[in-house]
């Protein structure tokens, strides 16, 4: 299963103990549009419990905070040096690191 953060996805249905889990891990939920993930969530614990859970890989992408790309930190130039547990749902994709202005257009968005 893939996981942006910062976006809404759903999950199947689990049990009230999992549900409660999820919450105690940071997830924010909504009836409507589903589970998201933030800054605020312990996503080391919830990849482990998901994983579990559901018998399926977890993955999760963090969303260019340039162009919008889904990124897998699971390939980034960066990944030995940078906790993607710890740091915020955005990042910058490799293309946009490119622009001159990369860093600008980041923090302005």
């Amino acid at each position: 299963m893939e996981i942006v953060e910062g976006k809404w996805f759903r999950l199947p249905r689990l049990g009230v103990d999992d549900f409660k889990t999820l919450m105690s891990l940071g997830v924010k939920y909504d009836k409507s549009k589903g589970m998201m993930i933030n800054y605020e969530t312990n996503k080391k614990l919830l990849v482990e419990f998901l994983e579990n859970v559901l018998n399926d890989k977890i993955i999760l992408y963090k969303e260019c905070g340039i162009c919008g790309k889904n990124i897998d930190c699971r390939s980034c130039e960066y990944s030995l040096s940078c906790d993607y547990y710890k740091v915020s749902e955005k990042c910058v994709c490799d293309e946009c690191m490119t622009i001159d202005e990369s860093y600008a257009f980041y923090i302005m968005q």
